[in-house]
C-alpha cells in the first residue's frame, strides 16, 4: 500500500474509483456453513441485498449491502444512505452473483438457472440520530421497503440476536455479503463477483484501536481472507437448532503495517436493539 494506514468506509470503488423475526429467520445449513467455500451457494445467506443508488442523472450503481431483518425492514451502514450525489431508491434481494438482473435470471449449460432477483423500492431511510462520520460512530440506518419483500428459498430474513452479550468462538463468526477492492495493493485481484462468506478472526477493539487511534474502539474489530463492501453482515451460529443471527454490520476498515493484515470494523448489533426494535 503505497499510503500511509488509514481508515476508510468500505464502500465499492465503483462508487468511489432481539429477537428472532418470525418462525423461519436465520436458515442453516450445516452442509453449506462446512464447506469451506468462500462462495456461498445461491440460497446460502439469503438475507444478503444490495443497495440500489440513483445519482442525479438517472443512472443506478450497488455499491453497498443491505442485511434483511424482516419483510418490510433492511439495515445498512449510515454512510451508505447519506450521500448528497445518490438516493437510495431500491433494495434488490436475491441477487447471488451481483448482476442486479431483475428482468432475466442467467442459466448455464446445463439449464441450471440462478433465481431471478427481487426489487423493492424504498418508502423511508432512518439514520441513527447520534450517527457521527467523524468518529465513526453509530453508523447504522434502517430502509424501509414500500411493501413486504417475497420470502422464498432464496430471500429470507437473518435472526437478530438476543440482548445478552456472548463470547461466540472464532469459528462460528462469518462475514456475508459482497466483495470490494483491497484496502492496500496486491497486485492483480480478481475480484468474487459472487457472494462471499468467510471466516471471521475477531481481535479486541482496544488492539485494533492501539493500530490505528482513529477505530473506535466499540467496533467490533477482526480479519477475514478478503475485503467485504460496506453494509455486510457479520454473523453468528448458536442455538438449538442452530440458526444464523446478526452480530455486526461491516462499516470500516484499515491495513495495519505492523501486522501486515487488513483489519474491518462491524457496528455491533446488539448495542443498537433497542433502536431498532423501537422503529
Amino acid at each position: 500500500m503505497r499510503s500511509p494506514v488509514f481508515l476508510i468506509s468500505l464502500v465499492s470503488l465503483s462508487i468511489l474509483f432481539s429477537t428472532a423475526v418470525g418462525q423461519n429467520c436465520g436458515k442453516l445449513d450445516e452442509k453449506q456453513f462446512k464447506n469451506n467455500s468462500t462462495t456461498t451457494e445461491i440460497d446460502e445467506h439469503p438475507w444478503i441485498a444490495r443497495v440500489e443508488h440513483t445519482d442525479r442523472s438517472g443512472d443506478r450503481s450497488w455499491g453497498c449491502v443491505g442485511v434483511l431483518i424482516d419483510a418490510r425492514r433492511v439495515l445498512t451502514a449510515a454512510h451508505c444512505v447519506l450521500r448528497p450525489t445518490f438516493e437510495v431508491t431500491a433494495v434488490i434481494f436475491g441477487d447471488w452473483d451481483g448482476s442486479n438482473d431483475v428482468a432475466d435470471p442467467d442459466c448455464n449449460s446445463e439449464g441450471r438457472c440462478t433465481p431471478t432477483p427481487q426489487r423493492v423500492t424504498v418508502s423511508e431511510v432512518k439514520v441513527r440520530p447520534d450517527y457521527s462520520p467523524e468518529n465513526i460512530q453509530n453508523d447504522l440506518a434502517i430502509i424501509t421497503l414500500r411493501k413486504d419483500v417475497e420470502y422464498s428459498d432464496y430471500i429470507q430474513p437473518i435472526c437478530l440476536p438476543s440482548a445478552t452479550k456472548s463470547e461466540v468462538p472464532n469459528g462460528d463468526l462469518t462475514v456475508a455479503g459482497f466483495e470490494r477492492p483491497p484496502l492496500r495493493e496486491r497486485g492483480e485481484v480478481n475480484l468474487i463477483k459472487e457472494r462471499i462468506k468467510m471466516p471471521f478472526t475477531r481481535k479486541s477493539g482496544a488492539e485494533c484501536h492501539k493500530q490505528l487511534s482513529q477505530f473506535p474502539a466499540e467496533l467490533i474489530c477482526g480479519s477475514t481472507e478478503r475485503d467485504p463492501l460496506s453494509g455486510s453482515a457479520l454473523v453468528e451460529t448458536s442455538g438449538t437448532p442452530r440458526k444464523y443471527h446478526l452480530t455486526g454490520i461491516a462499516v470500516a476498515g484499515f491495513y495495519s503495517k505492523s501486522l501486515k493484515t487488513d483489519f474491518q470494523g462491524h457496528v455491533n448489533i446488539r448495542s443498537h436493539l433497542n433502536w431498532i426494535n423501537a422503529l
